[in-house]
Parts: structure tokens; C-alpha cells; sequence
């Protein structure tokens, strides 16, 4: 096989004509949900730990598991 390469090493046989052409748009997906914004705040390094593991374990995110847990916390708490 030397000299030989697989079809998927080859380049591409057109130039894209554009990003859209190359990566996925989500944008019409995420239309429907509420636009995200940064919040920051700080925790101990001991409870970022156990919220990575949580999220790994329970192949989530860390800020999925964050934001239910203070909309719960809000919601029981007012």
C-alpha cells in the first residue's frame, strides 16, 4: 500500500464556498432557547472537583448542573 492514499486523506475535490459549507449551524436550533449569558462567581476548589466529577459521572455539564441547582434553590427558597 505504500504510495497509495486512502480516499479519506485526500483533499477535498471543490473549494467551500463558504463556513456554513464546512461547520454545522446551530443557530437555528438555539433560536428557541434563552439567550445564555457569563456569570461569575467563585467556589472552593474542593467543591469544583466534586461538580466535575458529578457531570462526568452523569455525562452532563458543570453549568447545566449549576444553573438547575440555583433555579431549584430560588424556587424553594422565595
Amino acid at each position: 500500500m505504500k504510495g497509495k492514499t486512502s480516499s479519506m486523506m485526500q483533499p477535498p475535490s471543490r473549494k467551500p464556498s463558504s463556513v456554513n459549507e464546512i461547520f454545522r449551524d446551530d443557530s437555528k436550533e438555539k433560536k428557541e432557547e434563552e439567550k445564555r449569558v457569563t456569570v461569575g462567581f467563585g467556589v472552593t476548589l474542593s467543591t469544583r472537583k466534586k461538580l466535575k466529577q458529578y457531570a462526568l459521572d452523569h455525562d452532563t455539564k458543570m453549568k447545566d448542573i449549576a444553573e438547575d441547582a440555583l433555579l431549584e434553590y430560588m424556587e424553594n427558597h422565595q
